[in-house]
Parts: structure tokens; C-alpha cells; sequence
């Protein structure tokens, strides 16, 4: 048993993959901007122009999904189909494939003395709870014996990175 003065990690749903992520990238015209200075000996010489994008949504668990735009006001434009992509990952993240335990995985659960989680062992009285079956929320696949709370720390994480490629 650790003191608690003990520091011990437990965001548990950092150590899962990402279900989605986005890799953007815009096209941009470059007008020239005639004499324009904005401060001390800084002088604007073109302006970038977005033209059009492209976005990748890639996911582990789904197929992924591209948008592509070419024209006027490409930024309000990308931000109005980053929105809707939001909502698609949402509605897609909302449907919770049930666990449908084979009886050696069930046997799994029964023998199992240590969570697959935190790998402490399981006792009556643990601060981390009971013994539950963990299991992925996409695929429906049975990960291992888990305590009650590290299970419930291993929510799915409903933030999608977007990372712009230069």
C-alpha cells in the first residue's frame, strides 16, 4: 500500500490512440500590397489570400473522410465545413458498440487479479472500486478487468486535434 503523499498518474485516457484526427492545409494567392509599412522599418510587401483547402480526417476505428474547397472566402468556408465535420464525429462517437464477451474472455475476467488499467490488484475494499469487464466504445472489443474508476477514466476523449501542415 503507497502513503499518500505519493503521486501516481491516473489520466488513464491520455494512454489511449486518438479516434480522430485532422491534418489541414490551405492554398493561398499572394497579392502584392503596394507601399504599405505597419511599424518601425517593417514593410508589407504581399498579402496571403486563402484560395482553397483540404482537410483529412483520419481515424483509427473509421474510414477516413477529406474535404476539399477551391474559391472565395476558402477560411469562412474551411471553418463552416470544420463545424459539420464536428458534428459527423459526434454522431459518430455517440453510438456505443456494446460488449459481446466470448466465454474464454469472460473466463479472462473472472481469473483476472491485477487491472489492466493502473496494474494494481483487485481487493474488496480498493479506493479504485469493484472489478468491471473494460471494453472499447468503437469496436465493441473486450481490453481486460479494470477497477470501477480507472474504467471510468478511460472515457473516450471527445476533442479532435487538427494539425496544419506548412
Amino acid at each position: 500500500m503507497e502513503p499518500d503523499n505519493y503521486i501516481k498518474f491516473d489520466d488513464f485516457e491520455k494512454k489511449q490512440k486518438l479516434a480522430f484526427c485532422i491534418y489541414a492545409d490551405f492554398e493561398c494567392l499572394c497579392v502584392d500590397v503596394p507601399n504599405k509599412i505597419i511599424g518601425d522599418n517593417i514593410k508589407l510587401k504581399s498579402k496571403h489570400i486563402p484560395s482553397g483547402f483540404t482537410f483529412y480526417n483520419v481515424s483509427t476505428y473509421f474510414p477516413s473522410h477529406k474535404v476539399t474547397y477551391r474559391g472565395p472566402n476558402a477560411a469562412q468556408i474551411f471553418l463552416k465545413e470544420l463545424l459539420i465535420e464536428k458534428q459527423r464525429v459526434i454522431d459518430i462517437m455517440n453510438k456505443v458498440v456494446p460488449m459481446n464477451l466470448s466465454r474464454n474472455e469472460e473466463t479472462m475476467f473472472q481469473l483476472a487479479t491485477v487491472c489492466h488499467i493502473c496494474k494494481d490488484t483487485f481487493s474488496e475494499n480498493h479506493k479504485r472500486g469493484y472489478k468491471v469487464r473494460d471494453h472499447c466504445h468503437f469496436t465493441g472489443q473486450f481490453r481486460g478487468a479494470a477497477h470501477n474508476l480507472c474504467n471510468l477514466k478511460m472515457r473516450v476523449v471527445k476533442k479532435i486535434p487538427v494539425f496544419f501542415i506548412t
